[in-house]
């Protein structure tokens, strides 16, 4: 499952001046979480400031450099969120008296099915993000405020059912056990094939539209280049994804299946509650 997630920062424009310490977090804005249309201003340079100077090679080792800069930005919160699943995960092996409160999760995910993963993952990814942005002053009241929230907790909560779709299918294809190399297997197919193709260029894509202002115009004119557009900014959120997603993804899939939906959301929430008082501390 891919969470490079737009959270928290083009969910409402920078201003010109903001303060280096909250551009940083905004140039490190995915899990969660997509860079998509990253401004100069926060560090990642646009298709037209690159010029059509630079080879193709010289552009993806920008976009490396980019997307590992921008996961060193975002370490520490990473980190932290990678620590909390640990635990949770943890918790789930090892403490008994944990099992009844798991036994409800399972339940509800087995009652609701595809229903659950969309709820859970739409607030997680698409709901929260606006309500802490509102809480922070990190987003205005208003129209646009209510447009995203609902456009995110479709986008996120249709990645919530796709994911639970790779979840089945990667347990048709590898088996449902823990064992280390089924869960590597399922690392595997989930980062380099599953976000490669399918949910890096959805959430990219999703994201972009929401930042053309919903515009099909202005969608298409922002992929005139479409080769440049995902060197500058497709491969950096999909390397910082990979820095965080990887060990996480591990977590995930060392569990049932049924808590894998749930746990995942639980990340992205984490994620996003983290950011925001990063950002918030920052501003101050």
């Amino acid at each position: 499952m891919n969470t490079s997630l737009h959270i928290l920062t083009n969910h409402f424009e920078a201003p010109a001046g903001l303060p280096f310490t909250l551009r940083k977090h905004y140039r490190a804005r995915n899990l969660i979480l997509n860079g998509v249309g990253m401004p100069e201003a926060f560090g990642v340079p646009s298709s037209s400031s690159e010029g059509g100077n630079l080879s193709v090679g010289q552009r993806f080792a920008n976009g490396l450099r980019t997307g590992l800069r921008a996961a060193s930005d975002a370490k520490v919160t990473g980190l932290v969120v990678v620590g909390i699943i640990a635990l949770v995960v943890g918790i789930y092996y090892t403490v008994p008296a944990s099992g009844l409160f798991f036994d409800e999760v399972t339940a509800l995910k087995s009652q609701y099915g595809t229903g659950f993963s969309f709820v859970s993952m739409g607030l997680a990814g698409g709901i929260l993000p606006i309500l802490l942005g509102l809480c922070t002053g990190l987003y205005s009241w208003g129209g646009r405020a209510l447009a995203h929230a609902l456009f995110g907790l479709v986008v996120f909560g249709s990645l919530g059912v796709m994911s639970d779709g790779l979840y089945q299918f990667q347990n048709f294809l590898f088996g449902d056990s823990g064992r280390l190399l089924t869960v590597l297997s399922k690392i595997a197919f989930d980062q380099f094939v599953w976000t490669v193709i399918i949910a890096n260029p959805y959430q990219l894509l999703s994201m972009l539209f929401r930042d053309s202002g919903f515009s099909p115009a202005k969608f298409k004119s922002s992929l005139s280049s479409p080769v440049d557009y995902y060197l500058t900014t497709g491969l950096p959120t999909l390397f910082n994804n990979w820095c965080f997603w990887i060990p996480l993804t591990g977590l995930v899939y060392s569990l049932p299946i049924a808590l894998q939906v749930p746990v995942a959301s639980l990340a992205v929430a984490f994620w996003v509650i983290l950011l925001s008082l990063t950002m918030k501390q920052g501003e101050s």
